[in-house]
């Protein structure tokens, strides 16, 4: 398991708390998913038990945490395909494309404060990500 740095901006009862939170991934073991787009994996907070996952809202997909035990979705041998990120990495550099909406992105802003979100826009939107392992 990998442990990374990141913030997240977590929406509850419309009140919108930025705190820092320890990602972790772990490889999603379903062997029928798309090849070719990189390794599939989870992303997830361990304590509380959130996971990243992007489902569609209003009309466009978006990024979630959703309570979600990252491990159970680890032992599971079909993929929660929303739940399933496939993370390219070139050096130190990480992008994560959905599974669920291929060609969609994690991205952030380049306005500090701005929560990370899915893009398609690669060139325009940051999707390239420096996340510096935790030991």
């Amino acid at each position: 398991m990998d442990f990374f740095s990141l913030y997240f901006f977590h929406s509850v009862w419309s009140l919108i708390l930025v705190f820092p939170a320890i990602l972790t991934s772990t490889p999603c073991r379903d062997m029928s998913l798309e090849n070719g787009k990189g390794s599939p994996i989870y992303l997830g907070i361990v304590d509380p038990k959130l996971c990243l996952c992007c489902e569609e809202s209003g009309g466009q997909p978006t990024l979630e945490l959703k309570e979600k035990d990252i491990m159970e979705l680890h032992h599971a041998l079909k993929a929660e395909e929303s739940f399933v990120f496939h993370v390219n990495t070139n050096g130190s550099i990480s992008t994560f494309q959905s599974a669920a909406f291929p060609g969609w992105f994690i991205s952030s802003s380049a306005e500090q404060g701005k929560p990370i979100k899915m893009t398609k826009d690669v060139g325009k939107d940051n999707t390239a990500f420096h996340f510096d392992p935790k030991v």
